[in-house]
């Protein structure tokens, strides 16, 4: 049995001017603080360590660290979005637990 071979074309000149382009996707940090900065002013617990996040992720990305910056990222974001859902969620409990005990409140007067 003979094996066949497949002929493979060499490269045996490269142009002065080549470059090799490498393409990284970078995260949107700034899109990421504006969420951070919400989220402080719905659910402060939450809201100051995606801020912190936030900031790492944009040290990250100027030191070159892509991957890094991108979980910083993505945990951020994460912890802005669950802050802003559990700052309505509190203003639309509260507003209607405060509602709930005034309508009591004024109908014990009758």
């Amino acid at each position: 049995m003979a094996s066949q071979q497949t002929e493979h074309p060499v490269v045996t000149y490269q142009p002065e001017n080549y470059q090799q382009i490498v393409v990284v996707q970078v995260p949107n940090t700034r899109a990421n603080m504006v969420l951070s900065w919400c989220s402080c002013f719905m659910c402060f617990a939450l809201g100051i360590p995606s801020v912190v996040l936030g900031y790492r992720a944009q040290t990250q990305l100027q030191a070159g660290n892509v991957h890094g910056a991108h979980q910083s990222v993505r945990m951020g974001r994460i912890l802005a979005i669950t802050g802003i859902v559990i700052g309505t969620l509190l203003m639309l409990g509260g507003g209607a637990f405060l509602g709930f005990w005034i309508y009591v409140i004024s109908t014990l007067g009758h």
